[in-house]
């Protein structure tokens, strides 16, 4: 059991022994291990692990990277703050645009920024602060040390701006497709074509003067018999005073040639229908008409002196962006026979937009009277290139006028049956397509419905034209009349109905069209500190005081 006390056996791994118990060095071993270290590690070697050296070449060598290291790191700074400051100032101005109008961009689906925010005033300096502000919330969260010194408007452009340019191309945008429809290329150029006719007459005029031809011959008729009492013939100037008092009283005891007798001189009587309301000819008289009217006529875009926008640059619009443009009027707003809901200050926008009247029942009446002079205008050419219905002109003329012997009078009274016949036709076309119909677009004989010796039996609104499958409807005309129009003037009236309407939102009171930005030109100016400091504080390197330009529009 001896050799339980040596150091080597035991629990030692090299041991060999097969006792694992655990033992300890005794004091003395451990003073002999102690005194084995002093011997051969002495004291003063101690101070061969604690002292160094570098040599100068090492050192200028760190010297340079360190350099080129903080270099980098203010290099990176820079470029971060170059690209910050950039992307922050485009998204401050893209934010300012964001703030559109919500009912103009819901409504019409067109995008602009009241400047007044509801109110009745323009006031850019509102609108600067509130980037300001805005972009001040946004540096003092960054790591860049990064100050706001400027922020002002340059320039901003309005929709209103060049006759409402920016509004026109946004609508034009708001279409998809190709320009028009065939049928609606049909009716543009039937209409140029009614529009630009160098030997057109006025029918109105063709009218009355059919009328004084009548009259001078019954003034000729009344000197015939002042005449007739100092002649020998009495009885036969009686007798042709007798048949010529008949034919110009309607022919009540004298008929034409083919037998038929005029009810009524179509003459007088399309003049005294002309004197009429003209509603009252084409729609019955239970027919509901709006009585909406703009609330301020006088004070809306299209009448008024708008605000001009800075900005210089100048809008275009191509043939393409005019057709989308109309098309876009036809699916925003409402016409007679398709009216829309509340929401808007007239029923009959369509009509407002090309007449420009201030209220629905007088916008209706001027858009039936343009509508009546191109249906007259095709009925009149119908007319003289019928040889049946001219000689029935012929023949009334004949037995309105008498026996006169001046054929220029003869003239006149056979072109004032030819108008009042024009306009007895266009008022059964117009009863047509306000009910829904569709009329010729350029009538031939087969497609005629009046009768001019039945004249006073279409006074029924309920009578109207024979419909054509190949016709055009109300809608078709009205695009005809936009096509025809000023682009400027029909955006304006448009920008009308949208002030209106948006005012009719208590928050929105003070809408103005003319307050609507639709592009900006802003100026920003920053500054900010380098991470080394190494010059005095308030010394400002170059490269760190920036300036930026942004522009952005809605496209």
């Amino acid at each position: 059991m001896g050799g339980r006390g040596n150091r080597h056996s035991g629990d030692h791994p090299d041991s060999g022994g097969p006792d694992r118990d655990c033992h300890y060095f005794s004091e003395a071993d451990y003073k002999s291990g102690q005194q084995y270290l002093e011997d051969h590690y002495p004291t003063e070697q101690e101070s061969y692990w604690l002292t160094a050296s570098v040599t100068v070449f090492l050192s200028l060598i760190l010297m340079l990277i360190m350099t080129l290291l903080l270099t980098l790191a203010e290099g990176v700074h820079l470029l971060g703050l170059v690209a910050g400051q950039k992307q922050l100032s485009t998204y401050a101005t893209e934010g300012a645009l964001g703030e559109y109008n919500r009912i103009l961009w819901e409504e019409y689906g067109i995008l602009g920024m009241d400047a007044g925010y509801g109110q009745d005033r323009f006031d850019p300096s509102e609108l600067e602060q509130r980037l300001r502000v805005r972009l001040e919330e946004e540096l003092g969260d960054t790591l860049y040390q990064t100050s706001l010194t400027s922020c002002a408007m340059r320039s901003y452009q309005l929709l209103t701006d060049q006759r409402a340019g920016p509004f026109i191309r946004q609508a034009a945008r708001q279409e998809v497709g190709q320009l028009g429809q065939t049928g609606i290329d049909r009716i543009m150029d039937y209409v140029r074509g009614a529009e630009s006719t160098s030997d057109k007459r006025d029918l109105s005029s063709m009218l009355q003067e059919g009328q004084e031809a009548l009259e001078q011959v019954q003034k000729e008729k009344r000197e015939e018999r002042k005449s007739a009492k100092d002649s020998p013939d009495i009885s036969e100037k009686k007798s042709e005073e007798k048949s010529g008092d008949q034919a110009e009283s309607g022919g009540k005891e004298r008929s034409a040639p083919n037998g038929r007798k005029p009810k009524a001189n179509p003459i007088r009587t399309a003049l005294e229908w002309k004197s009429k309301a003209i509603l009252a000819q084409v729609l019955p008289p239970d027919n509901k008409l709006s009585e909406a009217s703009l609330p301020d006529g006088k004070d809306c875009p299209s009448k008024r002196k708008r605000l001009q926008g800075t900005s210089e640059e100048k809008i275009e619009t191509d043939l393409k962006d005019q057709g989308l443009f109309r098309l876009y009027l036809r699916d925003h707003f409402s016409r007679f026979g398709k009216e829309q809901g509340k929401g808007h200050a007239l029923s009959y926008e369509m009509e407002y937009i090309l007449c420009g009247k201030e209220s629905d029942k007088r916008n209706l009446e001027a858009m039936v009277l343009r509508l009546l002079a191109l249906r007259e205008l095709d009925n009149c050419r119908c007319l003289l290139g019928d040889p049946a219905r001219m000689a029935q002109v012929e023949e009334l003329a004949v037995l309105l006028a008498g026996a006169t012997l001046n054929p220029a009078v003869l003239q006149l009274v056979k072109g004032g049956i030819v108008a009042a016949w024009a306009y007895l036709e266009s008022i059964l076309d117009i009863r047509l397509v306000l009910t829904g119909g569709k009329a010729a677009l350029l009538k031939s004989p087969a497609e005629w419905t009046s009768d001019i010796y039945e004249f006073p039996t279409y006074l029924d609104t309920a009578v109207k034209a024979r419909e054509s499958s190949a016709g055009i409807s109300y809608e078709m005309y009205l695009m005809a009349l936009l096509l025809l129009a000023d682009s400027g003037d029909l955006a304006l009236r448009a920008m009308d109905l949208m002030e209106a309407s948006i005012r009719q939102e208590e928050a929105y009171g003070g809408t103005r069209m003319d307050h609507m930005i639709c592009g900006l030109n802003m100026h920003y100016g920053y500054e900010a500190r380098t991470y080394f400091q190494i010059l005095p504080k308030k010394t400002m390197l170059p490269w760190y005081q920036r300036e930026y330009e942004e522009t952005c529009a809605y496209q």
